[in-house]
């Protein structure tokens, strides 16, 4: 068992952030939100993170005023926060992925960069 209060705010903080950075915690569509004061009264609750069914709803994310994150991570039922950056912002003319399968390509840069490729990438 655990508090789901406590595992918040441990999350928030090895996240590098504050309560007082959160900018709303809602549903990941964003159909659903809440104050961070609203949800710590809410949250203040124990319960089983360990291996079964998932019993905090999955698309629960806390935004923080930066754009970063925390979204709920679910592996056969075990449950915790991860912390994500935000996206960075789609250049104006991307170049098209013309390709997505390559050998040892770290990113996508690197798999359309000819010049790189060995005789099996060809």
């Amino acid at each position: 068992m655990i508090n789901l209060l406590a595992e918040t705010i441990h999350a928030i903080v090895e996240a590098h952030q504050y309560t007082q950075t959160v900018l709303s915690v809602r549903s990941r569509d964003g159909e659903y939100a809440t104050s961070w004061e609203e949800f710590a009264k809410l949250a203040v609750a124990n319960y089983d993170n360990g291996f079964g069914s998932a019993q905090i709803p999955s698309d629960l994310i806390i935004e923080f005023m930066d754009g970063t994150y925390l979204y709920r991570d679910e592996y056969d039922g075990s449950e915790a926060w991860e912390y994500s950056a935000p996206l960075p912002p789609l250049v104006r003319n991307p170049k098209p992925i013309t390709k997505v399968v390559g050998r040892y390509w770290p990113d996508v840069q690197g798999l359309h960069n000819p010049e790189e490729w060995d005789e099996n990438d060809r």
